[in-house]
C-alpha cells in the first residue's frame, strides 16, 4: 500500500510517478511503538533537473514526518559496482555528490545530517542501541521484581 508518491520525468522525457511506501494501519502502531521509523530516500543522482525540490520536504521532514526523520543517501551505481568500487571509494563519492550537488549543498546546515549513508548509519546505530537498552532494562528491572517478589513469599512447610 502506498500512501503517496513523487511524480518525476525519466531520462527520455517520460513523466514517471514513485510510490512512497509505508507499512499498512495494522501493523504500523505495533512497530512504531518498538521501532520509530525511519524514511529512505535513494539515488538522488537520478532525479531530473529541476525535480529535487519534491525530495526536500521530506528531508525536512514536513511532508510525511517521521519519529527519525527521512535521509537521502546516494548508493554506486551499476558501473562503479561492476567495477567493484570500495564501501569507502562509495562514501567518498556520495559524499561529493552532496557537497557539490544543488540542492542539497544548499540544505542548511540543520538538515545535512540527514544526508549521506554514514550519517543514517549513525543514526540507526543511536535508534537501535536505544530499543536494546530500554529491552534489556525492562527485562532486567522485571527479573529483579520478580526475584524480590519470590524472596517475600512465605515458604511452604
Amino acid at each position: 500500500m502506498h500512501i503517496s508518491s513523487l511524480s518525476v520525468s525519466t531520462r527520455m522525457g517520460k513523466e514517471q510517478s514513485v510510490p512512497i511506501f509505508r507499512v499498512p494501519h495494522t501493523f504500523q502502531n505495533l512497530l512504531t511503538k518498538n521501532y520509530p521509523p525511519s524514511g529512505v530516500l535513494t539515488k538522488p543522482d537520478r532525479i531530473p533537473t529541476g525535480e529535487e525540490g519534491n525530495w526536500l520536504p521530506f528531508i525536512r521532514n514536513e511532508k510525511e514526518p517521521l519519529q527519525n526523520n527521512w535521509f537521502c543517501v546516494k548508493q554506486p551505481s551499476s558501473n562503479d559496482l561492476k567495477s567493484n568500487i570500495t564501501w569507502k571509494q562509495a562514501r567518498d563519492r556520495e559524499t561529493e555528490f552532496f557537497a557539490i550537488t544543488a540542492p542539497w549543498c544548499e540544505l542548511d546546515e540543520g538538515y545535512q545530517k540527514y544526508l549521506r549513508t554514514v550519517n543514517l548509519i549513525e543514526r540507526s546505530s543511536l535508534v537501535l542501541s536505544d530499543l536494546i537498552s530500554k529491552r534489556y532494562i525492562s527485562f532486567s528491572t522485571t527479573s529483579i521484581m520478580e526475584k524480590i517478589m519470590l524472596m517475600r513469599m512465605p515458604q511452604a512447610s
